[in-house]
């Protein structure tokens, strides 16, 4: 959106960038490709801010081609669990990362576990990231947004004149289990609003270095940073802005940002740690500066970027934001955009290990093989499960042979295959159709859980069928003893079970039982007789066991 990226810039200088050297990148650092219009709007508020939640409107002047105006607005309402904040956009984008890993989602639902979005967010597990990420979830579903000729069609190159009731998620599902008052299973799926898919499929999208956002610790940082990677990701290498005006820009606003000294003092911390940061093109902000203004009534901030490429394994040397009405032949000042006309794409490097994209990989990393053709060997298997065919038709991509190799070096070869099992058992359940490894990504973590309830219920029937066959073999044994008891008292001569028999009634007389046991009862007598036999035969059975060791 040209007009808008000019009347950001109205107050800002800006000078034409450097090619880029071609330094090849040894770290790769995970990239998403967000969309475009909710990267041009700062709809984010700290998630520590003190505002209590009420809807924000953003507005700008956008001037067209003939000299006309119009106002752009985008209106962010907020919900019972408050207005959307940093913390949702870093959640935002790990869906984003989750969605793209799923190119072979069904009708854009993706499912997810929030132990795999708590991995994404670089979260300790527990229930504190339970909770954050739960309530980030909701926020973005729940939450609305009315854009009023400010959300451009990446299709169409047109801004709506009213997008109203959007939500960044329009279906969620949490489903959780507990054992012992922890939760053991926390799963679910997602759907991201239509427009956003229609949007990231025609590449209407900004790249961002997920890592690089979550390592801020200041919010205010977080918020700048994802403007200053927008501006100075295309050919400009300074930027200029009055902190009221960039303030405005942020949407920020309260009584700490309404004097220059407030606004300073927020902005000190967060200018710490965007000195140095990595862009999305590969270069780095080289520094960062509040200066006075000429008037001496506010500050502006005076960010430069680097003219070497920072280490940090983007591999993109420009943005690929879309272009509204691609003008090849001209260059713009300010923020218009530089990028080549979309019939031509832009070349890209060759791919390499280094490169930043993570190739369909969980989280962006790929790890080392455990064996050399491991993962070419789970590729074979899926072909021959899926299709019948021990080798593909079509060369196999560099994203699926990533995927394959991390399956294997992160679950091992026999849990890798049970994925590959589960995902053609639950594709039939479903009717979807599987057509490349790249869908198995999308099974992966409810394999997995379904793998440990499976191994544990295995191990609970195990125990369960030990244990039977334990007191059925005691119960055998104790049946053969009774039997042997028997048949000792019967083979005994009638004197000898005689003697043993009185012995046996002299002692259960002096027992509490039948001291004082009425024996005129014909019952109790039969009672008192099959004790006194249950002795000799114990007395036998012990005898015959002493004899026998």
């Amino acid at each position: 959106m040209e007009e808008t990226a000019n009347a950001e810039l109205s107050h800002s200088t800006a000078t034409v960038a450097e090619t880029p050297p071609t330094e090849k990148a040894p770290a790769p650092i995970r990239r998403v490709r967000t969309e475009l219009n909710l990267e041009q709007w700062s709809i984010w508020l700290p998630a520590k801010s003190n505002r209590d939640p009420a809807p924000r409107v953003l507005t700008r002047e956008i001037k067209g081609e003939d000299g006309s105006k119009t106002v752009a607005e985008v209106e962010i309402t907020a919900s019972r669990k408050g207005t959307l904040t940093t913390e949702d956009q870093r959640t935002y984008y790990a869906l984003v990362e989750h969605h793209q890993r799923n190119d072979n989602n069904r009708d854009g639902v993706v499912y997810f576990s929030l132990r795999g979005i708590a991995k994404s967010l670089t979260k300790r597990w527990g229930s504190g990231a339970i909770d954050t990420i739960t309530d980030s979830l909701t926020r973005l579903r729940a939450n609305t947004i009315v854009w009023r000729n400010s959300y451009h069609d990446g299709a169409t190159g047109k801004a709506a004149e009213e997008l109203g009731f959007f939500n960044i998620i329009t279906d969620l599902k949490i489903v959780t289990a507990k054992r012992d008052g922890h939760v053991t299973r926390a799963e679910g799926y997602f759907k991201l609003n239509d427009a956003i898919i229609a949007n990231l499929e025609q590449s209407h999208t900004k790249p961002v270095l997920l890592d690089v956002v979550l390592k801020f610790r200041s919010e205010i940082a977080q918020i700048l940073y994802t403007q200053l990677d927008r501006i100075l990701s295309k050919d400009i290498v300074s930027y200029e802005r009055k902190t009221k005006e960039l303030f405005a820009d942020m949407g920020l606003e309260g009584r700490k940002y309404i004097h220059p000294g407030g606004r300073k003092q927020q902005l000190l911390p967060a200018i710490a740690e965007l000195e140095g940061a990595p862009l999305s093109n590969g270069f780095v902000i080289q520094s960062v500066s509040l200066e006075r203004t000429a008037d001496q009534k506010d500050y502006k901030i005076v960010v430069r970027r680097g003219r070497t490429r920072v280490r940090n394994g983007t591999g993109e040397p420009i943005s690929s934001e879309s272009q509204v009405k691609p003008e090849p032949s001209k260059e713009r000042a300010g923020e218009g955009r530089t990028e080549p006309n979309p019939n031509q794409p832009p070349k890209t490097p060759p791919e390499s290990p280094a490169d930043g994209d993570s190739h369909g990989v969980p989280n962006g990393k790929v790890a080392a093989r455990p064996e050399a053709n491991a993962g070419a060997d789970l590729l074979v298997y899926f072909y021959k499960t899926f299709f019948g065919t021990e080798a593909p038709t079509v060369q196999t991509s560099r994203k699926h042979r990533d995927l394959a190799d991390w399956m294997v070096a992160s679950h091992g070869e026999d849990m890798s295959r049970y994925i590959v099992d589960f995902a053609k058992a639950e594709a039939e359940k479903t009717r979807f159709r599987v057509a490349t490894f790249g869908a198995i990504a999308n099974y992966v973590d409810r394999a997995v859980a379904h793998h440990t309830l499976e191994q544990a219920e295995l191990k609970k029937a195990q125990e369960a069928s030990r244990e039977a066959a334990r007191q059925a073999r005691a119960d055998q044994i104790r049946e053969e003893r009774e039997q042997l008891g028997y048949r000792l008292f019967r083979e005994l001569p009638d004197e000898d079970r005689k003697a043993l028999i009185g012995e046996a009634r002299a002692t259960l007389i002096t027992s509490e039982k039948w001291r004082t046991a009425d024996f005129s009862a014909d019952i109790n007598k039969l009672i008192f007789e099959k004790e006194a036999e249950g002795l000799v035969r114990h007395a036998l059975l012990a005898g015959y066991t002493d004899n026998t060791n």
